[in-house]
């Protein structure tokens, strides 16, 4: 990985920028509709809770794995929103503490 191309998507890159937080707070409202029995939902409610309250803040905390995600890096600037929700979803786990 290119360095300086990582630091320019993670910290010059607005429009990655707000499709980051636009997912973040689309990835939360979703795990506030899931079903209870979803393996780690307390805690995964509690990481949308917090999304909710702040989710340029959770952006911000993913930011490194978004810029650093395959996909995301492979594309840049030129991934949509869909490459952008995916990565986000897939970290939920992580970011909320679920094993």
């Amino acid at each position: 990985m290119d360095y300086s191309y990582l630091h320019y998507l993670r910290f010059e890159s607005q429009d990655l920028k707000y499709r980051a937080t636009v997912a973040v707070a689309l990835a939360a409202q979703a795990v506030r509709t899931e079903d209870g029995k979803t393996p780690g939902h307390a805690l995964r409610l509690q990481w949308a809770t917090d999304a909710l309250t702040n989710a340029e803040g959770m952006a911000e905390r993913m930011s490194w794995d978004i810029v650093t995600s395959p996909s995301i890096y492979a594309k840049g600037r030129q991934s949509n929103d869909a490459d952008v929700q995916a990565v986000v979803d897939g970290l939920i786990n992580k970011f909320a503490g679920v094993n």
